[in-house]
């Protein structure tokens, strides 16, 4: 899945690539199937493994303009971009079991792009001295910059709530599922920020 503009969508070839494996003499072959949601997919089930829709189907669906069909694979490199939000509920729910919880993915997709070192907190808590003359310890430093570059992404998405109600499907914004990402970035970049939406 990815973004067109503001557009949540997923290609042609996520919905139609089957990653089921194939039998060779007897034993399952998972050379051409991918990994999905970080797990190898001999782990996964078959409906999980098995492509979102048939061609034939994306292809009726699309003549008919029952999908909306953001951007064409025309050109060199180019590939077919579908919005999730107009398939049916049918294949939104396949994409969901095959790659994922969106709503929580849009959130940290958006804050993953979003987060960077914060270059002036850096710079703060490197030339901060105390009273006596001590610098900050370098750990500290790292932590601290770290805190605020996740406090900058935050303030970036809190401004950028119109943009958090369309990826929601025009419903409010959830700033507990937005803490929930913040804790994904816990783990991901070791901030000591409290991710209790309430603090």
């Amino acid at each position: 899945m990815e973004y067109y503009g503001k557009i949540l969508c997923i290609s042609y070839n996520d919905l139609t690539y089957d990653d089921r494996p194939v039998m060779v003499n007897g034993k399952a072959d998972y050379s051409r199937s991918r990994t999905l949601k970080g797990v190898h997919p001999s782990t996964l089930s078959e409906e999980e493994l098995a492509p979102i829709m048939s061609i034939p189907n994306y292809k009726k669906l699309a003549a008919k303009e029952k999908i909306n069909v953001v951007r064409s694979g025309r050109g060199l490199g180019g590939y077919v971009l579908v919005e999730i939000a107009t398939m049916p509920l049918r294949f939104q729910e396949r994409i969901k079991l095959k790659y994922g919880d969106m709503k929580e993915d849009v959130i940290r997709n958006w804050l993953g792009s979003h987060y960077h070192i914060d270059a002036k907190a850096r710079e703060f808590y490197t030339r901060f001295r105390f009273d006596n003359g001590d610098t900050l310890p370098p750990e500290h430093i790292q932590e601290y910059t770290v805190n605020a570059s996740v406090i900058e992404a935050v303030m970036r998405a809190m401004e950028d709530a119109t943009f958090m109600r369309k990826a929601m499907k025009a419903g409010p914004v959830n700033w507990g599922e937005l803490a929930g990402a913040i804790s994904y970035y816990q783990a991901e970049f070791g901030h000591t920020l409290p991710v209790s939406s309430n603090r």
